[in-house]
């Protein structure tokens, strides 16, 4: 990495985040995931299993309802997805149920 002290604008993230949003191998467009770093923890979501690291502990939940799943990114991520239609959010809870069952699938011994 390489570190200067002049301000830096955001265009020049663009080429990179263009690459991260969109290209099949990246891991942000291969699974569904949220963010949140708070006082005393950092959430993370990815696909439905969400985790939040404490200095001492971490917690784990499956969502395993599509009202469990929408009320964390709407509580806890802040993101209500109000642009959403049923249908949208039929489809992203698919989505990341699909990407829950591979994740079984690669990691559960047959």
């Amino acid at each position: 990495m390489d570190f200067e002290s002049a301000p830096v604008g955001l265009d020049a993230f663009a080429a990179q985040h263009a690459r991260l949003s969109t290209d099949p191998t990246s891991p942000f467009v291969r699974l569904a995931s949220a963010f949140r770093r708070t006082p005393k923890s950092v959430v993370v979501l990815r696909s439905i299993g969400l985790s939040e690291t404490f200095a001492d502990r971490v917690d784990n939940t499956l969502l395993e309802t599509p009202t469990d799943y929408f009320t964390a990114l709407a509580d806890t991520f802040q993101l209500p997805l109000p642009h959403y239609t049923a249908a949208d959010r039929d489809q992203l809870w698919r989505q990341v149920w699909s990407q829950y069952e591979d994740f079984l699938a690669r990691t559960t011994p047959s």
